[in-house]
């Protein structure tokens, strides 16, 4: 159990899906996977199955799947542009714009804002781990049928 497989794209798009997402689009789910790291294996040619691994998603290692954790592309692939441009040029303390504190007229209108997102990561989060509970279950039926 290192990869779990989608046999039926079509069938997991509009039985499954809709269930946990507000979506039916496999390549949405697709790219939820990649987001969280997941990396879509090779098949054999001429094989419809979709393969996805992830280092910590391992059959019978529940306590690896807290280290299946977002990630963030955009912000690490600033850091390695200014990393890059850092050793590039010498940077003086005026490089770096500051913008004013948020008064806190400002700071409480942004906390509704705060906590719907707040909201919305916990409900992906709980949908993913409902997902990922899922292909483990499918992972290990089809190993049991010599999948």
């Amino acid at each position: 159990g290192t990869a779990f497989v989608v046999k039926d794209t079509s069938q997991l798009a509009t039985d499954h899906l809709p269930r946990y997402f507000k979506h039916s689009n496999f390549q949405s789910f697709v790219r939820q996977l990649n987001i969280y790291g997941f990396k879509k294996d090779t098949t054999s040619p001429g094989s419809r199955d979709v393969v996805f691994r992830h280092d910590y998603f391992l059959q019978g290692r529940e306590d690896l799947l807290e280290s299946i954790q977002r990630t963030n592309k955009r912000s690490a692939k600033k850091a390695s542009t200014a990393t890059a441009a850092s050793k590039a040029m010498p940077v003086s303390p005026s490089t770096y714009s500051t913008s004013p504190p948020l008064s806190i007229d400002e700071w409480d209108n942004q906390q509704p804002s705060l906590q719907s997102l707040q909201r919305q990561i916990a409900e992906m989060s709980a949908k993913i781990d409902i997902l990922l509970s899922l292909a483990t279950h499918q992972s290990n039926v089809g190993l049991s049928n010599g999948a």
